[in-house]
């Protein structure tokens, strides 16, 4: 049947009637609406059904499927609650819209270190219909259960130390190909253990230090560990742990020349620094199983990265993923990788008197490296005031200021009064005698005063400009210091630095370099690659022992400065970027003024005002001008101004023998005194000539003075504007270090899947290593250049009173209100 709408107008009544035309003819609007209704009823019962179903369907999917997971540990209880937590977190979060995931307290099982006991609390959880899937954790459970034959529950294990030694079936491909078995496995065993322990230190006679359960648990292991040990040459004893750590000391044979800390799952935290304590007493190099925990208790070396408990839980919480979609656990990847990384405990090392050798030095991560409780600990402050109390230069122009002050006491001299006592015994021949006793002593005592002199006033005056400029000398040779001080304090910072960016370059190319041995075995690169990254590793060992060194020379440079033992060792404290420019010299207000090319252009100003007043430079020169001027005009008036001299004796005769004794007076007492004024009027020429060279000597200063002035201004506005380009440098340095970063994490991620070739991922690395090292240095060269400018206008703030910092930002208020209303009266 057709049904189709047609419209007719009636004009006459001026209303509108429906009609539905079936079949050809026309149907009445009733009859339509009928057959709406009922084909609307017959559309609900198709719909209804169907609908309903889906709700059905939308309320089954939202009801999750219930999960249990059963954990057996074996582990120390400490670590039992992070475990648990994290899995929690990583279960949840990947699995908990899917399923409704739960870790039951009941279903928690703890083994108490024995075959039977682990077996017991396995079976218990397989046998537990509640519990889908069995995670079990701990040395002790891998050791027994890897060797089970078969699993009526998916079981993931962790805790398998050396699957190769510990013969745990695994395929080539690293799979279990065991039926609901996975392992979670890492790249760590004991051969590649002994061998890096091996390469640090060449011992003869190695002590393996192992629970004695754990051992019993593998078999075969001791003959395992006595053959790697023969392809050395080495001795190998085992020194076995069963909760007593006082046995395991006392068992250390006498000739023992290295320790090493194998699987050691029972043993406690206090015992195992108990145990690492003794053996550093020994002064044995030792290595520890567990990598960097154990050097962070004081062992000597370890390679085993500090496990990131988050990956490992999130590798478990995936494969749950996997057995709930229907995957076959026997078929998971098990490795799961982690960077392997030396690391040395330096205090350790001091410790048992072991020098590493550069090379391992070079590759290995180094913690404790400062010497701890050094009673050298030095800062900028520290590094300062060590330099102004110790530096050569500095004694050697306070010497010469000492000097000075004598020259000055001695030109004082010639002002004040002289006496002289004198004593005369006369004898003549007895012919001459007669008013003269033939024998004669008397005394006689001169009082001489210069009443005026015109030379010794000037040599007083320039005597004392000579201080001054001296002082002066001796406050510039200070500011130096400081500078010096400061800039030698920032090179050990630098090169620090420079070490730890290149050590983390080499961690790059290590990682790259495996990168480039997979991609080989996977068929991305032939062995060209892993011979460039060889080559590129040995480079890159080579520039770190160049930045290790430049460490050490930096450090040397510093006690040569501060006469200090050229050798003797200190730590050195890093310094913050909280340093500011005028950070106490009003602060932020100065800081602000910089905001505009005009208001910098201002404070510039301001400060070459500043240079140009207080600058020792100049002061030295003014002085030595002003001691010219003196010595100029006393030379001009020397012909008209006499000396003028007070001389008074006094004469007394003591005895008189001989012939004509008798004759001579009786007056023994006689005495003087006489004013004398005397005039230089001609002297050969020598007058004219002193004028001229005064006159020569005054001129040739005043144009030092000159280019000095200008040479400071041009100095102030040149560092000022270097800072201003040295700030910049530490936000767009660092924009492009962590841009280069990024841009290396991709390409090394393309290189890796190989997407790119060596050729990228080189240019890539080079560029990331080039923007890190200039990120690094421009924290550097700001804070030198911070120091150029203080020493522009002599600011040290390390050095300036408080009070004087205060008014020197009095003095910028003040310019900066008289520039304002100079501008407003315009």
């Amino acid at each position: 049947m057709r049904l189709c709408l047609v419209k007719d107008e009636i004009v006459n009544s001026g209303k509108y009637f429906m009609k539905a035309k079936c079949c050809g003819k026309y149907i009445s609007g009733e009859i339509f609406i009928l057959l709406i209704v009922w084909v609307f009823f017959l559309l609900l019962q198709i719909i209804q059904p169907v609908a309903a179903e889906a709700a059905e369907a939308a309320e089954a999917a939202e009801a999750a499927e219930e999960v249990r997971i059963g954990i057996l540990f074996d582990i120390q209880k400490k670590d039992r609650h992070i475990f648990l937590e994290q899995l929690r977190q990583e279960v949840t979060s990947l699995l908990g819209n899917k399923y409704d995931i739960a870790i039951p307290l009941e279903k928690i099982k703890t083994a108490s270190w024995s075959r039977q006991s682990i077996l017991q609390a396995y079976e218990s959880l397989a046998a537990d219909d509640s519990v889908d899937i069995i995670v079990s954790v701990g040395a002790f459970n891998a050791a027994v259960l890897s060797n089970l034959s078969a699993f009526s529950k998916p079981l993931i294990l962790l805790g398998i130390m050396d699957y190769a030694l510990q013969q745990v079936p695994i395929t080539k491909e690293k799979k279990s190909g065991i039926h609901n078995l996975t392992y979670i496995l890492f790249p760590h065993d004991f051969e590649n253990v002994f061998n890096d322990f091996y390469d640090i230190f060449p011992f003869k006679k190695l002590t393996v230090i192992i629970d004695k359960k754990l051992l019993s648990l593998i078999p075969g292991a001791d003959e395992k560990f006595k053959a790697i040990a023969a392809g050395k040459g080495v001795e190998y004893q085992i020194a076995a742990y069963d909760a007593g750590i006082d046995d395991v000391i006392g068992s250390f044979p006498p000739d023992t020349d290295a320790v090493l800390l194998a699987g050691l799952p029972r043993m406690p935290d206090a015992e195992r620094q108990k145990l690492i304590d003794h053996i550093n007493y020994l002064r044995l190099p030792s290595y520890g199983f567990r990598g960097v925990y154990d050097v962070k208790l004081g062992v000597l070396a370890g390679s085993a990265p500090e496990t990131n408990m988050q990956k490992i839980t999130r590798r478990i919480a995936l494969n749950i993923e996997k057995i709930l979609a229907g995957l076959a656990p026997a078929n998971f990847s098990t490795l799961l990788t982690f960077e392997k990384r030396l690391t040395l405990n330096m205090e350790t090392a001091r410790k048992i008197d072991f020098s590493p050798k550069w090379a391992t030095l070079a590759g290995a991560e180094l913690i404790n490296e400062e010497i701890a409780g050094s009673d050298r600990v030095l800062d900028f402050g520290k590094i300062v005031h060590e330099s102004l109390a110790s530096n050569l230069t500095l004694h050697i122009e306070a010497q010469t200021v000492n000097s000075a002050v004598e020259d000055v006491s001695k030109a004082r001299s010639g002002l004040l009064p002289s006496l002289n006592a004198s004593a005369t015994a006369t004898k003549i021949d007895e012919d001459s005698a007669g008013l003269q006793a033939e024998e004669m002593t008397s005394g006689a005592l001169t009082l001489n005063q210069v009443v005026y002199s015109d030379q010794i006033w000037t040599n007083l005056a320039v005597k004392k400009y000579l201080l001054s400029s001296a002082e002066s000398k001796h406050y510039e040779v200070l500011l130096n210091t400081v500078l010096d001080a400061g800039v030698n304090y920032l090179d050990i910072l630098r090169s620090k630095t420079n070490q730890r960016i290149r050590k983390n370059y080499l961690n790059l190319v290590k990682r790259n370099y495996e990168i480039a041995e997979f991609r080989e075995r996977v068929g991305y690169s032939g062995a060209a690659d892993v011979y460039r990254w060889k080559s590129e590793l040995a480079t890159s060992t080579s520039d770190l022992l160049s930045a290790q060194n430049n460490v050490r020379i930096a450090k040397m440079r510093l006690n040569e400065f501060l006469l200090r033992p050229i050798d003797e060792e200190f730590v050195v404290k890093d310094i913050e970027l909280t340093e500011q420019l005028f950070q106490r010299y009003g602060g932020d207000e100065i800081r602000r003024s910089v905001d505009t090319p005009k208001s910098l252009d201002l404070l510039t100003d301001f400060l070459v005002i500043e240079a140009k007043n207080n600058l020792p430079e100049i002061n030295q020169l003014q002085e030595a001008i002003a001691a010219q001027k003196r010595i100029l005009s006393a030379n001009k008036r020397k012909r008209f101004i006499p000396v003028v001299n007070l001389q008074s004796e006094a004469d007394y005769v003591f005895s008189r023998e001989g012939e004509g004794s008798d004759v001579a007076s009786g007056n023994d007492t006689g005495w003087s005194i006489s004013l004398n004024a005397s005039w230089p009027l001609f002297e050969g020429g020598g007058i004219s000539a002193d004028v001229r060279r005064a006159l020569s000597e005054k001129e040739k200063l005043q144009k030092q003075l000159h280019d000095t002035t200008r040479k400071i201004e041009l100095n102030v506005r040149s560092v000022i504007l270097d800072l201003r380009v040295k700030s910049a440098n530490l936000r767009l340095t660092k924009e492009a270090a962590e841009a280069a970063d990024k841009n290396f994490e991709l390409v090394q991620d393309s290189y890796s899947k190989g997407a790119v070739s060596i050729v990228n991922l080189l240019d890539a690395q080079n560029a990331a290593l080039a923007a890190n090292q200039s990120a690094a240095n421009s924290v550097y060269e700001y804070f030198i250049s911070l120091l150029d400018v203080e020493r522009s206008f002599d600011g040290f703030a390390v050095i300036t009173p408080l009070k004087e910092q205060k008014a020197f930002f009095h003095r910028f208020q003040e310019f900066m209100a008289n520039k304002k209303d100079g501008q407003l009266t315009q």
